[in-house]
């Protein structure tokens, strides 16, 4: 391990040392060290076009595909890549510290964390219409979307969200709806019914990515067998007879990292790539794909590679007390339900990464598919602090108006949270703005 996101006695010297440590593994590697003939980064080192590997699959999982073939110093270039390696070196010096908002995961390698480092750089790129931006978009950038309080977080302007609407030839579907058009490009129109959702934060997805199935599964209760008035539901999505549970997006409406990082340049950005299921192409003047493999792998790898946000370090003997004390009280009242503290292994995610009824008041009007209107995804609680705006559609301006909103299968603990006495309902609070 080379970089530790819990280690209170980093600091941007010892980032700096660990540069220097990284470019001379580097340099070490491109010799041709035999252990990169095995090395297992291969699907997210982007030195080689996967689309020219047999049995290559576009919509599949990027940590199941084949790999690069030959040995020494040929498989070395090939599967490092000469310009990760010059643009990661360069990049890993602006990384932030371990322990701060987009931050790596401490589990990185010295190549997934070059990757990290590259991909970092592609994400706050700004496309031009040239390299085929548009010609409906949102914004020039992933990073325009995703920047409090770190680059991965959320939008920083009101005008970043993501618009809906139901399309009057996708009936029961829920689609994106773009702000802006370029030159000719005729604006993009709304059908009746259309909503708004939030920028989601992007930290810890690629640790919920690699949740088994089972470890989701395990709390789905569609119809309230244990009589506790939360169900959960589970989204099923994949091709063919090849199902996994869907664990991304408001709706659960993706099941692999991979197809939603690709979805979102594709539907945010028009940027047609390899990642993106569906349609490729669009009425732009640029060749589809307008982004290649190559590119894709190093936003996946810097995506995949965020670490969750952590919880604040406590600031006193009454902090400490307060904040333990609404931990306990959040889960007496049955808000863990849903918001579980660990799934599979995954610490500090509060969540269940399931779909429940919350009730009328967030009926946002629109069905995705199998998740009907009043239906939620149970969104990870981890960086709640960092948050500016709550719930789908930013509503909420803080924690007592989101639970406010909540009903249907919440309805008991928000109940319950209401009854509470006011230092009761204040630890609770206390507690939710320490994540």
């Amino acid at each position: 391990m080379i970089w530790s996101t819990h280690s209170a006695a980093s600091s941007g010297a010892s980032a700096r040392s660990s540069a220097a440590a990284l470019g001379l593994a580097g340099a070490l590697l491109l010799a041709g060290a035999p252990v990169l003939a095995n090395a297992p980064l291969a699907a997210v080192a982007h030195g080689h076009d996967p689309a020219a590997l047999p049995g290559y699959d576009p919509d599949g999982d990027p940590r199941e595909r084949p790999q690069p073939g030959g040995e020494g110093l040929p498989r070395a270039l090939e599967a490092l890549g000469v310009f990760d390696l010059a643009i990661g070196l360069a990049a890993f010096y602006a990384l932030p510290a371990p322990g701060e908002p987009g931050a790596p995961l401490d589990t990185l390698s010295p190549r997934e964390l070059l990757a990290f480092a590259a991909g970092r750089v592609e994400f706050a790129r700004e496309f031009k219409p040239a390299e085929g931006l548009g010609p409906h978009f949102n914004e020039p950038s992933c990073g325009s979307c995703h920047a409090l309080p770190a680059l991965g977080g959320v939008g920083s302007r009101p005008e970043h969200v993501i618009y809906v609407h139901e399309p009057a030839d996708l009936p029961g579907e829920t689609v994106g709806l773009r702000r802006q058009a370029l030159g000719a490009a005729p604006p993009e129109l709304a059908g009746p019914r259309r909503g708004r959702r939030r920028t989601p934060p992007l930290f810890g997805l690629g640790l919920l990515d690699a949740l088994p199935d089972e470890a989701i599964a395990a709390h789905a209760d569609p119809s309230d067998a244990d009589g506790d008035g939360v169900a959960g539901a589970l989204n099923r999505k994949g091709r063919g007879s090849v199902l996994r549970f869907a664990r991304f997006g408001a709706k659960c409406h993706e099941w692999n990292l991979w197809r939603f990082i690709g979805g979102a340049m594709r539907d945010e950005m028009g940027l047609t790539n390899p990642a993106a299921a569906g349609a490729q192409a669009d009425i732009d003047a640029v060749a589809d794909l307008e982004v290649d493999a190559v590119t894709m792998r190093r936003i996946d790898a810097f995506v995949r590679g965020l670490a969750p946000l952590s919880q604040r370090a406590v600031r006193d003997r009454r902090d400490r007390e307060v904040v333990a004390k609404g931990k306990a009280m959040f889960a007496a009242i049955g808000c863990v339900g849903c918001h579980r503290e660990a799934l599979g292994g995954v610490q500090g995610v509060y969540s269940d990464l399931l779909l429940h009824d919350l009730g009328a008041g967030l009926d946002a009007g629109l069905d995705d598919g199998p998740a009907k209107a009043r239906f939620w995804r149970t969104p990870p609680l981890w960086g709640l602090r960092h948050r500016p705006r709550l719930l789908h559609d930013e509503r909420a301006t803080d924690p007592a108006s989101a639970i406010g909103w909540h009903d249907g299968e919440a309805a008991k603990a928000k109940a319950r949270f209401l009854a509470l006495p006011e230092p009761e309902r204040r630890s609770i609070l206390a507690f939710l703005g320490s994540l």
